[in-house]
């Protein structure tokens, strides 16, 4: 039990000892403070050392009882009054109700924080105080017989508003002052709206009107008003009511916070400091009608501080979470934005960088943990890298696993070297969850952040792209791009994106076919090579090099192809003199795709179907790229009655050892090595040599872009088997 009782080391900041010498010294100096300024007799109009116990206890804890008791017993001595026992236990009863008061109803941080707080610690905490205090403090008179000359009902209304008026004025500025310092969370704000002048102004006519009263102890005495001490001075109250609301609402707390307790012991001084021990019960009635009134009055202040306070501090939230991260705390979109744009607007000669960041492998954590571990990896990360960044430097997040970086420094100096060492802190940061440790790495795109505030989204964009082609390369990397040309046309490819999901969705997917002729016999049924159109909105076919490239990258030829794929097979199924063979090219994202596959042998297996019609043509890129899947599906085709070909044969940097591994029916030798095939000899060798190599595997061998006939004839005396090019016939539409 006595471990509870054990005081720490300190409060706060502060040393437990040094805590309690000023925690004694102030409940001393307070109580001197009452019965000096505004004392009347045996009671004190005000008691301040309430307020000194209640937050004594408040902010140190239970063991600051034996060093209340200790200031209590002190107070009583120095100031002349009799030391009654009961009396001095419910000056610290009171104070530790309240605390266990304050505790339930508040909360446990050292200060109330909102309007509500407040009005609970001023209408409910405070009085419950007071009136422990009181009723152990009359009893204590009682007791004495200390109330011949006064009734109790009057003693007691007096005791209850002295003490209720030390908690309410001086609890909060003895909160404030203790919060700071001691450096305990949860301080009162100290904004500051209004002019400079205002708080001297204001603080200056409080502590004018304390100290005028000091030598003019009451108004009566000079003519002013006539009457008794107490009322001859409420016209007066109403302007110290003034300047109590003008600090609540223009000024900081703290300044608030002292100018109501010197207001008030003005008031009182004034009031009646002229009444003398033999008051009659006419003057001491009158008295508590002016307790009441600054009571009102100090209270309606505070609790105005506390609800501007209140909503200033709703305003900032509000400002704060429009301009942050709701995760990870970091600026958002739109603020980034602003910082971007105020230091193009600045031009002060400073070098700036403007990053896009992405995280590699983040997808796989939120797959494996769960989005909610994904997100407490963010929140982690963010504070890692925050501590990462120089002064002036910015970091934001801009969506998902995407940041935003603003680096001092050029490209190839220290801006450089602030992006790396950003990306090195990534690729050390740990993640741990189940004793299991989790990495991402980050890839960056970069470029020069100048130019106009107006230019910010067109550079932004660049990073964007810059940040893209880094991860199709691989990931991993920084990519800086000065100039945009190269970023631009990726950007145009990226504005096709959605013609192209427009035109897959609406069926605007045109097919052409170019013929496959046998140059040994020309005569005989063709095969053919399907090709594909994209119609746009104004009914203008695109070729495939204005769209594939942009499909392929953004994951969109699965779509294109299962049209390609319906489409040939209804044609095929309705025309009434069908080529011998029809050749499809599947892309490298189709090869992968479990569902195109499926989809794939779903269509061939449906009725009206014919497989031995049809054949496929996978680069050789793709089929070495992707050996496994490309290998299963050649053989499952194959087995249908398919034909496969290699198409672009001869690129690859071992071509020969490729026909070695793959069952395919037929290579097309890539047609940068036939164009030229009659002035160039060193084409002619080549071709010779993938004819000879085709040849010796019996695989059919086939020569794209045929453009003359002089081409022609050279390909049929090297022993290709098939041609096809704008000789023989250009891609015609399929009706």
């Amino acid at each position: 039990m006595m471990r509870h009782w054990r005081p720490p080391r300190s409060i706060g900041l502060v040393p437990t000892g040094l805590f309690a010498l000023v925690v004694l010294l102030t409940y001393v100096a307070t109580a001197i403070l009452a019965r000096q300024l505004v004392g009347a007799g045996p009671l004190a109009t005000i008691w301040p050392p309430a307020a000194v116990a209640f937050c004594a206890l408040l902010m140190g804890g239970w063991w600051m009882v034996p060093v209340l008791v200790v200031a209590d017993m002190l107070a009583m001595r120095l100031t002349g009054l009799p030391l009654l026992l009961l009396a001095h236990v419910g000056g610290i009863a009171g104070p530790v109700m309240g605390v266990v008061l304050y505790r339930r109803l508040i909360s446990r941080a050292p200060v109330p924080q909102r309007l509500g707080e407040t009005a609970r610690l001023i209408f409910l905490v405070l009085p419950a105080i007071a009136m422990i205090t009181t009723v152990f403090g009359v009893m204590a008179l009682r007791m004495g017989e200390m109330l011949e000359r006064f009734p109790t009902t009057l003693v007691t209304a007096a005791w209850l508003l002295g003490d209720l008026l030390g908690l309410i004025v001086f609890t909060p500025l003895l909160m404030a002052l203790s919060t700071r310092w001691c450096g305990l969370g949860g301080s009162f704000d100290t904004r500051r709206r209004g002019h400079r002048w205002e708080p001297v102004v204001v603080s200056g006519l409080a502590l004018g009107a304390l100290l005028a009263t000091w030598h003019r102890p009451t108004l009566g005495q000079l003519g002013w008003l006539a009457g008794s001490p107490a009322l001859e001075v409420v016209p007066l109250l109403l302007l110290m009511f003034v300047l109590m609301l003008w600090s609540a609402l223009r000024l900081s707390s703290l300044t608030t916070f002292i100018i109501v307790p010197l207001l008030v012991l003005a008031g009182l001084r004034m009031g009646v400091s002229s009444i003398a021990p033999l008051a009659s019960d006419a003057v001491i009635a009158q008295w508590l009608l002016l307790l009441p009134t600054l009571l009102v009055m100090s209270a309606t202040a505070l609790v105005i501080e506390a609800g501007d306070r209140d909503r200033e501090q709703y305003e900032r939230r509000l400002r704060y979470q429009s301009r942050h991260d709701p995760l990870t705390g970091l600026l958002n979109r739109t603020a980034f934005a602003e910082q971007a744009r105020a230091r193009l607007q600045a031009d002060n000669g400073s070098s700036w960088l403007l990053g896009y960041m992405d995280l590699d492998q983040f997808q796989s954590i939120n797959d494996t943990l769960g989005h909610g571990s994904g997100d407490e990896m963010l929140t982690e990360l963010a504070g890692v890298l925050q501590k990462t960044l120089n002064s002036g430097d910015c970091l934001a997040r801009l969506g998902g696993d995407e940041f935003g970086l603003i680096v001092q420094g050029a490209w190839g100096g220290d801006g450089e070297a602030r992006i790396r060492r950003i990306q090195s802190r990534i690729g050390e940061f740990r993640f741990v969850r189940a004793s299991q440790h989790f990495s991402v790495r980050a890839t960056v795109g970069v470029t020069p952040l100048a130019g106009d505030p107006e230019d910010y989204e067109r550079l932004l964009g660049t990073a964007d792209l810059a940040c893209i082609a880094a991860k199709e390369s691989g990931g991993n990397r920084i990519l800086f791009t000065s100039g945009p040309d190269r970023i631009y046309r990726r950007l145009t490819e990226m504005k096709r994106i959605p013609l192209i999901q427009q035109a897959i969705d609406a069926d605007r997917i045109s097919l052409c076919e170019q013929p496959l002729v046998s140059l040994s016999n020309p005569g005989q049924k063709q095969m053919v090579e399907v090709l594909c159109r994209l119609r746009n909105d104004d009914g203008v076919l695109l070729m495939p090099e204005a769209f594939i490239p942009v499909a392929e990258r953004f994951g969109l030829m699965p779509a294109i192809d299962r049209l390609v794929v319906r489409k040939t097979l209804s044609w095929l199924a309705t025309t009434p003199d069908p080529p011998q063979r029809c050749f499809i090219n599947l892309s490298a994202a189709s090869v992968n795709d479990p569902e195109f596959t499926e989809f794939l042998f779903a269509a061939l297996a449906a009725p009206g179907a014919d497989p031995a019609r049809l054949g496929f043509e996978l680069t050789e890129t793709v089929a070495i790229s992707h050996y496994a899947t490309a290998s299963k599906l050649i053989d499952r085709l194959r087995a249908l009655g398919c034909l496969v070909a290699l198409d672009d044969f001869g690129t690859g940097m071992s071509s020969f050892g490729h026909l070695q591994q793959l069952n395919v029916d037929m290579v097309k030798i890539d047609g940068q090595f036939v164009r030229d095939l009659t002035v160039r000899p060193i084409n002619e060798a080549i071709v010779r040599s993938l004819a000879q190599v085709a040849r010796s595997t019996g695989i059919l061998i086939v020569a794209e872009w045929v453009e003359s006939a002089e081409i022609a004839a050279s390909l049929d005396e090297i022993g290709i088997d098939y041609a096809q090019g704008y000789h023989f016939g250009r891609p015609v539409g399929i009706r």
